[in-house]
């Protein structure tokens, strides 16, 4: 017969009346264990839809809707699991029903879907990094996750082709990543530091937001180590933002900036190569650019610049840099550059 009850839901003025009606919710749960296909998909994409208000999570939980979803997840269609992964993604937000998804087999389902090797789409495997990602907050599920070998199986997530692959992976890389300096170390072990940094090549057909979700996951993973901060160089890294800084769109641009803002203001090291490499004269440009952020920025890089006594004594002959201090003077008030 024909399902379409999601078209009903679409509709948000439906929705409340439809969650309220007597026996409607236990109803498309019942659905998710159906044999045929298309009702399963139905009745996913349904609950997905009505676990998308707040105020509906608590129907669906207590009408048992973990365990047909996590069926589903296992054994469906490929749009069945998609849909099951997005219903579970919105109602483990916040770290709610972690447990209970852990409790009915999630955890292995859901790794079992990002596995380097399995043939799912790119959406579901988005999603289900996604999933993953609310569960680690947990830190014994974190535990698991990481025993399991999810960390070299992220690693060649985010050297996929697919975008939305490869910002699942990271952001869940970044999450597991967090505050823990052992995974982080296993991390750089299986390669994930050089995947980043690869991300961020220009030569790498990626989107700017692909960039940026790798950006934040060096800066997370390397922190303050002037020792990673050493294997960073080494990988290119500041030859990419210089290379960015020079010739990238204004989007990337500002990413470029960013980058520079962290290294030079984290490493003497970096600082002192990114001043031998030229950034001054290329963040020069940037004061006179259109967006105020950019150009506070590019002031903030050159002010770090421009205190080191060495970088002074290079530069000061230059009237490029007698205008860069007239500039940041301006903008951050005299006095306070040589302070």
């Amino acid at each position: 017969f024909d399902f379409r009850v999601h078209h009903v839901l679409e509709d948000n003025r439906y929705v409340k009346s439809a969650v309220e009606l007597e026996g409607f919710v236990n109803f498309l749960v019942n659905l998710l264990d159906f044999e045929e296909s298309e009702i399963q998909d139905e009745a996913a994409k349904s609950m997905s839809l009505i676990a998308g208000f707040l105020s509906h999570k608590g129907v669906l939980i207590g009408a048992g809707v973990i365990a047909p979803l996590i069926r589903v997840l296992e054994s469906g269609s490929e749009l069945g699991k998609e849909f099951a992964a997005r219903c579970l993604m919105k109602v483990t937000e916040n770290s709610d029903n972690v447990w209970s998804v852990s409790a009915h087999g999630g955890v292995p389902a859901l790794l079992k879907i990002c596995t380097s090797d399995n043939s799912s789409e790119s959406e579901l495997i988005a999603q289900s990094c996604g999933v993953l990602k609310n569960l680690v907050l947990v830190e014994e599920i974190k535990k698991f996750v990481v025993e399991e070998g999810a960390i070299v199986e992220l690693v060649e997530l985010a050297s996929s082709k697919d975008d939305i692959v490869q910002i699942g992976s990271l952001d869940l890389l970044q999450t597991i990543a967090y505050r823990d300096s052992s995974i982080r170390e296993t991390i750089i072990k299986e390669g994930g530091l050089r995947a980043l940094v690869r991300i961020l090549d220009p030569k790498s057909s990626v989107s700017t937001k692909t960039r940026e979700v790798a950006f934040r996951g060096i800066t997370s993973i390397c922190s303050s180590s002037e020792n990673l901060i050493s294997i960073l160089i080494n990988y290119s890294f500041m030859d990419h933002i210089l290379y960015f800084l020079r010739y990238g769109d204004i989007s990337v641009q500002e990413l470029a900036l960013k980058a520079a803002f962290w290294l030079c203001g984290t490493s003497e090291e970096a600082k002192k190569l990114m001043g031998d490499a030229g950034f001054m004269t290329v963040l020069v440009k940037f004061l006179d650019s259109k967006s105020i952020e950019i150009r506070e920025i590019a002031a903030e890089i050159l002010s770090i610049f421009v205190v080191s006594k060495n970088h002074l004594e290079r530069r000061l002959k230059t009237l490029q840099v007698l205008a860069i201090i007239t500039v940041i003077n301006c903008n951050f008030g005299a006095g306070k550059l040589f302070n």
